[in-house]
């Protein structure tokens, strides 16, 4: 029997692999590591998702995190979603320690058929894990027609303006609209300066960093990687990057009566101990509005002015948010998705988790 390893193993050399036999590999890595057939599926098709976007950093390169969680029992392969309460179109999922990206998906399709009865849905989630990009959710969301927000909180790196100590996460946002005719608008962002998985990505590849990214542990600015993850990292915009991560800590984690941010446990520095990460998401039905019709010629119509501006590069025409991922999407399908040394790397880091774990149980 061929093992995960030897399969990682085989690809050494080459420069991509396709996106269909890329999937059944992280499903095959998920499955052994001890989810249904079904969740490993799915799991897998998310985490891939981001590969092909272009998104590394929030992609494959968390599967070796998500498998020791699993494995140290910090993450629940099989949770039980408990919905505490309903009323109005609103809802608190408790995530029983899912792993974040299937908390996540369960959510986009649970508020899904209740948006489409009442024209809006929300639910906050309480005692869920790190889940990937944001914008996968909203996506799922705009395939069916339908508007999405969806906000986070996260372990604390960032502090608040002014401040030295780290109370805030990266506190993704997240916003998907559908587009008549065309791909959906999908606008994913961190509420620092940069997304603590691209300094970590940057340590790892023994790069250097902006210097605007981050500061030292003595709040000075720094372009070593290794010093910003002893640091703090720096707010969007500054503080209204701050004000953002606080709104999307307050909806994520109060109105689950969640863990606020600073009590998040880092996945990436603490073994054995559930995260208890939260999150808000909003899906909205255009036809609970102006109806659907109204809202494609308005959307339409924006997208259309947006498209026509001049712009300041005859060799760069202003793009709709989320046009790169979409491009870069359709290239990996057809061309294969980048075989990178870290992507390599976490696979095999993967695999090699998952082989040890059946080994140990057939001895």
């Amino acid at each position: 029997m061929t093992t995960l390893a030897a399969r990682v193993q085989a690809l050494a050399g080459r420069k991509s692999i396709d996106a269909v036999e890329l999937a059944a590999l992280a499903t095959d890595i998920l499955a052994g590591s001890g989810f249904s057939s079904a969740d490993a599926r799915l799991a897998a098709d998310i985490l891939c998702d981001a590969q092909l976007r272009g998104s590394q950093s929030h992609g494959l390169m968390h599967l070796p995190v998500y498998l020791r969680g699993l494995l140290d029992g910090s993450v629940n392969a099989a949770p039980r979603y408990q919905v505490d309460t309903v009323a109005n179109g609103t809802a608190v999922v408790d995530a029983d320690n899912a792993l974040g990206v299937l908390a996540g998906a369960h959510v986009i399709d649970l508020l899904v058929p209740i948006a489409r009865r009442q024209g809006i849905a929300a639910a906050a989630v309480r005692n869920s894990n790190h889940f990937g990009v944001a914008g996968y959710f909203v996506e799922r969301a705009t395939q069916q027609g339908l508007i999405c927000m969806v906000f986070s909180n996260a372990s604390p790196t960032m502090a608040p303006t002014g401040a030295t100590e780290a109370l805030f996460g990266t506190n993704p946002i997240a916003f998907g609209c559908p587009m008549p005719g065309a791909d959906p608008v999908i606008m994913d962002m961190a509420t620092s300066g940069v997304a603590r998985a691209r300094i970590r990505q940057a340590w790892r590849e023994g790069r250097t960093i902006p210097s605007d990214w981050a500061l030292d542990a003595a709040g000075r600015p720094t372009t070593d990687p290794a010093a910003a993850l002893k640091g703090t990292i720096q707010p969007l915009g500054g503080a209204k990057g701050y004000g953002l991560a606080l709104v999307a800590d307050l909806l994520s984690s109060a109105l689950a009566d969640g863990r606020p941010g600073f009590d998040v446990v880092s996945v990436q520095e603490t073994v054995g101990k559930p995260a208890g990460v939260s999150h808000f998401f909003v899906v909205i039905d255009p036809a609970g509005f102006a109806g659907a019709a109204r809202y494609d010629e308005r959307a339409g119509a924006i997208a259309a002015r947006v498209a026509s501006t001049v712009p300041i590069d005859a060799a760069a025409p202003v793009r709709m948010p989320g046009s790169r991922g979409h491009e870069t999407r359709r290239h990996a399908r057809r061309d294969g998705v980048p075989l990178t040394p870290a992507l390599l790397e976490a696979l095999a880091k993967a695999a090699g988790q998952v082989d040890g774990r059946v080994s140990a149980r057939g001895s």
